[in-house]
């Protein structure tokens, strides 16, 4: 159902026709969705799956598989800026935290709304190095280039000159009057502001086996297909997919608020309201493909949220197509061991004797 309802790549942008929280239209950018999708299928080996399900069936084992989709608005205004700055000892920071004007950290949003000012600041500190390299080497700023920490003429490897060198040029000395007009130091500060939010996607294949006697479902498999536009670090990006999955398998097995009949909440404490811990978790397959988003200058959506989103989607329906000879639809969650217990009725005691 999904394959054949995909919004296809060649239709974006792709404007959906209602407004979001930013209020601009969501419009998604980029993506791939049916390629995503497919290589996790494929991933996930999941022609295969219905054969292993069956021959698990023949003893007394439950298995089941899931899927989530996800589309997801990052990247959110209204704005960031950064400075980058090269000290006198060549080396290159760029800093978010010492400006006048930020909003901060959420809504999967730091990669676009602080990076890009920081790509921006970037190039126009690596134009001030040029400029003042050209000055001292006496070169044309055209014939130069930057490399590993230094600024050389392009074609001629021995030519250079390093950032420190430059940098204490460009601060210049006491008495001197050596910067011909030029603003001292290699630092500058850029700002980003996005037109609208980035649309990140990806899918998740859970597969589950669920003991009909104890209502424990145990995730035996997780696939993760994932694009977030260009990936700048892949083992950040993993780190938060992987850590969304952990809170996505709360949501979906354990997480449940009990209230009794005067709205008083019942879980009160980390023995009746369950989190997930390390027992919980699979390994997390995770996959990456690359659209990179138009919207920004790096090419970037957002990651934060990605592997929370279509967790519970995955989960809760590999525990529904588990327990498919039973006669039971899960169209709730968290679906607890209890629940599971409580939906499978006479049923599981029937298949158990």
């Amino acid at each position: 159902m999904r394959r054949r309802n995909f919004i296809q790549p060649e239709q974006m942008p792709y404007k959906v026709g209602i407004i979001f929280r930013d209020g601009k239209p969501v419009i998604y950018d980029s993506g791939d969705y049916p390629t995503c999708q497919a290589k996790a299928l494929e991933a996930a080996d999941y022609d295969g799956f219905r054969v292993r399900q069956a021959e698990a069936r023949t003893h007394g084992r439950h298995l089941g598989i899931g899927i989530g989709n996800v589309v997801k608005g990052t990247g959110l205004g209204p704005y960031e800026g950064a400075t980058v700055r090269v000290a006198r000892t060549g080396k290159v920071t760029g800093d978010t935290a010492t400006i006048t004007w930020g909003m901060g950290t959420f809504a999967a949003r730091s990669a676009v709304s602080a990076g890009s000012p920081v790509h921006l600041a970037a190039i126009e500190v690596g134009k001030k190095i040029k400029d003042f390299a050209s000055r001292i080497m006496e070169v044309s700023v055209e014939d130069l280039e930057l490399r590993d920490g230094f600024v050389g003429v392009r074609g001629v490897p021995g030519m250079q000159k390093s950032f420190r060198e430059i940098a204490i040029h460009a601060i210049s000395a006491p008495g001197m009057s050596n910067l011909g007009g030029r603003v001292p130091g290699l630092e500058y500060t850029g700002y980003f502001t996005p037109e609208q939010s980035t649309y990140s996607n990806g899918d998740h294949i859970a597969e589950v086996e669920v003991d009909i006697e104890t209502g424990e479902a145990e995730i035996t498999r997780y696939v993760v297909f994932h694009d977030c536009g260009r990936v700048i670090n892949p083992l950040v990006v993993e780190g938060q997919v992987v850590g969304g999955v952990a809170h996505g398998v709360g949501n979906a097995l354990f997480e449940r608020m009990v209230y009794d009949e005067n709205a008083q909440p019942l879980s009160t404490n980390f023995g009746e309201y369950l989190l997930t811990t390390a027992l919980h978790m699979p390994n997390v397959e995770v996959h990456h493909i690359e659209t990179p988003s138009p919207l920004n200058p790096i090419g970037v959506k957002g990651a934060g949220e990605a592997g929370t989103n279509p967790a519970i989607a995955a989960i809760v329906n590999a525990v529904s197509d588990a327990l498919t000879p039973f006669g039971v639809w899960i169209a709730e969650a968290p679906i607890t061991p209890r629940r599971i217990v409580e939906l499978l009725g006479d049923a599981a005691l029937e298949r158990t004797r």
